[in-house]
């Protein structure tokens, strides 16, 4: 069973569709009393429950974090009355660094209050996909449950920044030390015949080359490095693209925006996850008008990456259920390469150098 603290009813109805015990919450103003009132509350579900809820740390919202949105505690009183026997929570990375570090000090020392061995750490989708995506994960085995402790999965490492000199900062490929896994490079998820309704219009080009300064800083700044990794895929990478996003540079005319399945690709999603739920034609690959393409881009923005989670969950399913499918200590789970594999993502990749960079980067 899961339970969504659910702000937007199209994003639960994906949920439903792919989980049918799925239980909306309609938005409530966390600033007033309301919440208290909730039946999901006052009564949690069973302990097998999937708690999905976003708050306000990112550096792109309003930072208010604890002082505006208290609903981190209202999970943690779900933790407190269902008591499952661990949970995987995330957030954006800045959660970890918020005010100080107080917020996730302030975190931890409620889950553990709540009495759960409580862990936490920043991974970096780079890690396994092509694209740089740092988030905070929190993960917790509940103390009394007789379970064993949780041991971190053994991530490909990534370094901070690009190691040649000049650096090209965090999506130079060969910020992924480790190889074994899939490509750092972008153009292996990119589409041989994107729709032509991902092209921008002369009138959107011109819109972003405004906000720059000259052409060479547009190019840097808003078109992607094909040979090295995607920026975070934004949760209004459609409707703010004049601000944030990059772009697929094109040999004729302005740039295109990534296709949904290139997008649905950079998070981890298999192809045969629809990218569609009703938006466009068949695969998300237009027909739907530019609303509802912005909502598949926002839902896309907004999921986590399911490699990165399945790697990060796998050995907290083996700390609370037991022996299940065996694989070696100190290896990712199979399910994770599989993930990979059913993403298009190609395996066995080695470590990968400084990629050249494009004229005008």
């Amino acid at each position: 069973m899961s339970v969504c603290d659910g702000f937007d009813a199209s994003a639960s109805a994906v949920l439903r569709r792919r989980d049918e015990s799925h239980r909306f919450i309609s938005r409530i103003d966390v600033d007033s009393n309301e919440r208290e009132r909730s039946e999901v509350w006052r009564r949690p579900p069973k302990p097998a429950v999937d708690v999905r809820a976003g708050q306000r740390f990112s550096r792109c919202g309003d930072g208010g974090g604890f002082a505006v949105d208290a609903l981190f505690f209202h999970v943690v009183r779900v933790l407190v009355a269902a008591r499952p026997r661990g949970f995987l929570l995330e957030n954006v990375a800045e959660f970890a660094a918020h005010d100080g570090g107080f917020t996730r000090r302030v975190a931890v020392a409620a889950l553990e209050a709540a009495g759960y061995a409580t862990t936490w750490r920043v991974v970096d989708a780079l890690a396994l996909l092509p694209q740089h995506r740092d988030r905070c994960y929190l993960v917790g085995v509940r103390r009394d449950a007789g379970a064993g402790a949780y041991a971190w999965p053994p991530l490909p490492r990534v370094r901070g920044r690009c190691a040649a000199a000049g650096a090209f900062g965090r999506r130079c490929p060969c910020r992924r030390v480790d190889g074994g896994v899939g490509p750092v490079a972008l153009r292996h998820v990119l589409e041989a015949d994107p729709p032509a309704d991902c092209a921008l219009s002369a009138n959107q080009w011109a819109n972003v080359a405004r906000r720059g300064d000259g052409a060479a800083d547009v190019a840097a700044r808003r078109l992607c490095w094909p040979d090295g990794a995607a920026r975070t895929l934004m949760a209004n990478y459609k409707r703010g693209y004049a601000m944030y996003s990059e772009f697929v540079p094109s040999k004729d005319g302005p740039p295109r925006f990534y296709t949904r399945r290139e997008a649905a690709r950079l998070m981890g999603f298999p192809d045969a996850f629809s990218v569609d739920h009703g938006h466009g034609g068949p695969g998300g690959r237009g027909g739907g008008g530019n609303a509802d393409a912005n909502v598949v881009y926002a839902q896309l923005g907004n999921a986590v990456c399911p490699p990165v989670v399945c790697a990060i969950a796998a050995p907290l399913l083996r700390a609370v259920l037991g022996p299940g499918p065996a694989w070696p200590d100190g290896a990712l789970a199979p399910a994770v390469f599989d993930l990979l594999r059913a993403a298009g993502q190609a395996l066995g990749a080695a470590p990968a150098p400084c990629a050249p960079r494009p004229v005008g980067f």
